[in-house]
């Protein structure tokens, strides 16, 4: 893990454009068959800038995201795996003796899910993880058990 400060060093010491993920983002590419098909290509060149020399892209996460990467890309991939059942049985029909025109069509996909799940495991780890600061931890809490909004102003 990287203090804010670390960051910034690094940032100002090899300039590119600074990228932000959250767990969402980076569970979608387990759901990409499904709901979002761009979010593989996308990943797959982050994690290539991210390995060029000098860095082509700084890719930043707080130290939470692994914690619901853990706990949601089980769902995530559960959802892959029934639009995967879903297609196969589309290809299935589809290449049917009865349906002449469509027969070869069928591509079994078993690895597709695991393939994924390591994509987005790899987008996950390509990332810096911005330790927590805990002034900044205390004013968060502070704004929940107050119930302000982030960007009210103090009074």
């Amino acid at each position: 893990m990287s203090t804010i400060a670390q960051l910034v060093a690094d940032v100002l010491a090899t300039p590119a454009p600074v990228v932000f993920l959250d767990s969402c983002s980076i569970l979608d590419i387990a759901r990409a068959p499904r709901e979002h098909p761009d979010s593989v290509p996308a990943a797959t060149d982050l994690i290539q800038l991210t390995n060029q020399t000098p860095r082509a892209i700084h890719l930043l996460r707080s130290d939470i995201v692994q914690k619901e990467w853990d706990d949601n890309i089980g769902s995530a991939e559960s959802a892959t795996e029934t639009a995967l059942t879903a297609y196969e049985n589309v290809i299935r029909v589809a290449s049917s003796p009865s349906i002449a025109a469509y027969s070869g069509l069928h591509q079994p996909l078993p690895t597709l899910r695991s393939i994924l799940r390591t994509l987005s495991q790899s987008l996950l780890n390509s990332c810096r993880v911005i330790d927590r600061e805990g002034a900044a931890v205390d004013a968060a809490i502070n704004r929940v058990v107050n119930k302000q909004r982030p960007s009210q102003k103090k009074r």
